[in-house]
């Protein structure tokens, strides 16, 4: 998850591809990519008090460097990832989309996973695709250029992350562009037919189903500036539990073994987007306003704890 959750957190038993967002992005990216990934439970924990931005967090705990190689009029530089969570994180504010396409053609994929391979890979990677993808969706001019960029790189991982962002983005050139990487023989077979399949730009009816939904509301939101996206995330905070450690023991013995699952489920989908809102309305004048309309809007759950949040940061919290 976005922040100190950003290690994959697969809730008891259920498969991580029943609960991601997209399962083709998910369970591609274990399969295409060396070794196949592994898949570590981890307990869901309350926020931690480190307090940079949650994007930033989360990246720095993913990958200790990734490289830029510059182009044009911009020097080849390293590229530490809270650099990238940066660029990502203010991209709605200020839209550059062939800088996005030349981080892309530019960013080590390969190191980008290898440096994770004990973590959080496939949703990081999701995240990059869904953050590329929209770009893509918005510029469909960059999609057969960037095509052209990933097969010359001849990085398998690169093409791999452009061919989900390509085919994701839904653009009228989208098919030319993935025609380009098909040709190449970049991908795997497997990875090229899940390429294929991708759903066709699913994020406006994205709704919350796991935290895995809300990193990628929130990149959403990063990549278009559609408060939408921060609306759909608060939503979560129906399931808000001031002590859920205290609740749920009591009354698991209770549940069948799908109802605790999804009890946990909720309880975190809860904290991270408690969390994030929190984080992210310190930074971002919008994310606040958004939190600001819930409260004066909203008259359940998730207005009150909208504005509690609210009055947590006017208290300066």
């Amino acid at each position: 998850m976005i922040g100190e959750h950003g290690r994959r957190h697969k809730p008891l038993a259920r498969p991580l591809a029943t609960i991601a967002p997209h399962p083709h992005v998910i369970v591609t990216l274990t399969a295409a990519l060396p070794d196949g990934g592994d898949d570590k439970p981890m307990e869901p924990r309350r926020p931690a008090t480190d307090r940079r931005p949650v994007l930033a967090r989360w990246l720095a705990s993913l990958v200790t460097l990734a490289v830029l190689a510059g182009t044009g009029s911009a020097p080849a530089q390293p590229m530490t990832a809270e650099g990238l969570a940066t660029f990502i994180e203010t991209y709605y504010q200020d839209p550059r989309p062939g800088e996005a396409v030349e981080r892309l053609v530019a960013l080590d994929v390969s190191a980008f996973v290898e440096a994770e391979r004990e973590s959080a890979e496939t949703q990081g990677m999701a995240i990059l695709t869904t953050f590329f993808a929209h770009v893509l969706h918005q510029g469909p001019e960059l999609v057969e250029p960037l095509a052209a960029r990933l097969v010359a790189g001849g990085r398998h991982a690169n093409a791999l992350v452009g061919g989900l962002a390509i085919a994701t983005a839904a653009a009228p050139t989208s098919d030319a562009g993935l025609g380009a990487i098909e040709a190449s023989g970049l991908l795997a077979p497997d990875a090229l037919a899940a390429v294929r399949n991708a759903v066709p730009y699913p994020f406006p009816n994205l709704r919350a189903t796991s935290h895995f939904d809300i990193d990628l509301l929130w990149v959403s939101f990063f990549a278009t500036g559609d408060e939408r996206y921060i609306t759909e995330v608060a939503e979560s905070l129906t399931y808000w539990e001031d002590n859920p450690e205290l609740r749920l023991p009591r009354e698991f013995p209770a549940l069948t073994l799908e109802s605790q699952q999804r009890a946990l489920i909720e309880v975190t989908m809860a904290v991270i987007a408690h969390e994030t809102l929190t984080s992210n309305a310190r930074r971002h004048p919008a994310v606040f306003s958004a939190l600001v309309r819930l409260s004066q809007t909203r008259s359940d759950k998730v207005g009150t704890i909208a504005g509690s949040i609210v009055a947590l940061i006017q208290a300066g919290g």
